[in-house]
Order: structure tokens, then sequence, then C-alpha cells
């Protein structure tokens, strides 16, 4: 079993009350390392780890390794090296075109959750439904981390160093997105 695994898609649209996002395109969750075989997984095409450690091979799966620095400094999102790899992420993410995709690292809350807020804040969420989506992992009192990250992000146009991935996310993941 995946630790804290959800359908991104389909918890924004459930705290939202209404269809915003698609869903079965963006998943996230904890370490994909315990599980037994690729059954246990979400339908998803790709894998992408925000972990340092590798990855179990799935075979019919794509994985993607794009590790983070392992720290709580991951929240402090004006840091240089954390934007870097916001962005590295963010742009493969679009680039290879991966979805349905399982973004995870141990817990499902940290790395993935940074990365997860700056997608939903990418296509226009509001941060109090980013925020509650991020507190629906379990083990988490606190949302000061995720506000600080989301306060740090800024302007999305201005964070991501490529802007037309802010459309391509949208046009993903949002449902009724005019092309």
């Amino acid at each position: 079993m995946i630790p804290n695994l959800r359908d991104v898609g389909k918890t924004v649209n459930r705290i939202c009350g209404q269809d915003i996002m698609n869903e079965g395109l963006l998943y996230r969750g904890g370490t994909v390392n315990k599980l037994a075989d690729e059954s246990e997984l979400p339908d998803v095409q790709t894998i992408l780890n925000l972990r340092t450690e590798e990855d179990h091979v799935f075979p019919s799966k794509r994985q993607l390794h794009i590790p983070a620095i392992d720290s709580a400094g991951n929240y402090l999102t004006l840091n240089g090296t954390v934007r870097g790899w916001v962005n590295k992420v963010i742009e493969s993410i679009c680039k290879d075109q991966i979805f349905p995709l399982l973004l995870h690292c141990t817990y499902g809350k940290d790395r993935t959750g940074i990365i997860t807020a700056m997608i939903l804040l990418a296509i226009d969420i509001e941060p109090p439904v980013i925020i509650e989506e991020y507190m629906q992992t379990e083990g988490l009192t606190s949302d000061g981390d995720v506000r600080l990250a989301l306060k740090e992000f800024g302007v999305v146009e201005e964070y991501l160093y490529d802007k037309e991935l802010i459309a391509f996310l949208k046009n993903t993941l949002l449902k009724d997105f005019p092309v």
C-alpha cells in the first residue's frame, strides 16, 4: 500500500464541490518501494520519484527520478536550489507529457506537497483549496509549511522559468479549459 495515496483531481473536486480538475491524471503519495508488484499502483503511465533513493523497477511504467535536497528547507521555495528543483520537475512533467502521473516521496508529504502545491497554483486553484488538499495527508498537524511555500512561490508566472508550462498544465489538468 502506498502511504497517503490520492487522486489530486478527485480531492480538489471534492473540496470545491464541483468538477474543476480532470480526475485520474495526477496522483500523489509516499514511497512505492513496499509494493508487492505493479498491480498495487494506481492506473498511471509514469512514476516520478522525488526522493534521493532509487525506486524498485516497475517494467510497464515509465520511471523518472528527480530528487530534492532532503531537508526542511524544501519549503523555502525562494531558495535558488529549491526553485531550480521545482522548475526542473515541472519542466519534466510538461515536456515529456507523462500523464497519468504518480508523484511521490517517502511519505507523500513534503517534497510531493511542494510540487503538488506548485502545480495547483499554476492552474489557478485558490490557496485555501491547495492548503486543504495538502492537509489531507496523514500525519500532518499544521499547514504552516505549505503556507510558507505558497507565499514564497509568489506570482507563478515569475517563479516558473518557462511560462508555456502553465498553459500545458491548465490544458491537461483542468476540465473545460479553453485551448
